[in-house]
């Protein structure tokens, strides 16, 4: 049985299906740009508190990157570590999130996208300071 949201909205209704779509159904598979901030936690489904790191997100899959998210909560476990590897003077992971089994992993981009990914950064560092996000973003990715 088809879903609402998966139907297109109708023409002169005025309205259109709400789409129940995850963080992980919407990033599996792009080429992200991830930039860890804060860590913290949120309430899972169950109700418990999960850890997570919130971080600034880009999908640079295309010529063109476009921001997703500025506090974006990374609460996978691998993933998670994963990010830990930013520093100061490398604060972006690079990646494609996959599903590996039960877990979400970030898979290494592939060796010939490199100068791809070397040019979307630049443009993504100039696009930054023009985000209107409400707050000041923080050259200091920890």
């Amino acid at each position: 049985m088809a879903k609402l949201n998966d139907t297109p909205p109708a023409e002169n209704m005025g309205w259109t299906a709400a789409v129940n779509e995850t963080l992980a159904e919407k990033l599996e598979g792009r080429l992200l740009a991830v930039r860890p901030g804060e860590k913290g936690t949120r309430q899972g489904e169950d109700g418990k508190d999960i850890p997570v790191t919130f971080c600034m997100v880009w999908d640079i899959t295309n010529e063109e990157p476009a921001f997703l998210d500025h506090r974006a909560p990374f609460g996978w476990t691998v993933v998670r570590q994963q990010l830990d590897r930013a520093t100061p003077e490398n604060p972006w992971i690079i990646g494609r999130l996959k599903k590996a089994g039960r877990a979400f992993v970030m898979e290494s981009p592939k060796v010939n996208e490199v100068p791809q990914i070397t040019a979307r950064l630049q443009t993504v560092g100039a696009l930054i300071p023009l985000l209107e996000i409400g707050e000041e973003i923080s050259e200091e990715p920890f």
